[in-house]
């Protein structure tokens, strides 16, 4: 993580001093200190790469650990799973406190809406599908069928 920003910055060093040119994006010229700084990455942009690293290693950690084959190595994943998530917490948090970061409250509609749809698949894992040609959520051909074609439109 922190190699990956150093040579982000190196780059953006090299890139600055390889620059003939001493004006900045306006055309007008550039005062040393102003085109230094503008090589490195501010504190908000070096905050929301380290929090977008931070999820994809959390992500990565969390596949490598479902798939570790030995239990020492699950839990050694576990734990440089669980210190990411720690870490991305507390840059959430920052983030939040400097103003970087805003949520947005939703709606209680909206929360409603999100618990249905994930109450209706938790019941559609947790049920046995049968074998035969019945089905209790059957789809909307078989409830045309099963109410003599009086549905029919209306499922279409």
């Amino acid at each position: 993580m922190a190699g990956a920003m150093k040579m982000r910055k190196t780059a953006r060093q090299q890139g600055g001093r390889d620059n003939p040119s001493p004006s900045n994006q306006d055309g007008q010229p550039s005062g040393g200190n102003q085109q230094d700084s503008s090589s490195f990455l501010s504190d908000q942009e070096m905050l929301w790469d380290i929090i977008n690293t931070e999820k994809h290693l959390a992500h990565m950690y969390n596949v490598a650990a479902l798939e570790a084959g030995q239990v020492t190595l699950y839990q050694d994943l576990m734990v440089c799973l669980n210190e990411t998530q720690a870490s991305q917490r507390e840059l959430f948090h920052i983030m939040l406190q400097q103003g970087w970061y805003h949520l947005h409250p939703a709606d209680s509609w909206q929360l409603q809406q999100v618990y249905q749809q994930f109450h209706g698949m938790m019941e559609q894992l947790s049920s046995p599908s049968p074998s035969g040609s019945e089905s209790s959520g059957g789809g909307s051909n078989s409830g045309a069928n099963n109410n003599g074609g009086d549905s029919a439109g209306s499922n279409s």
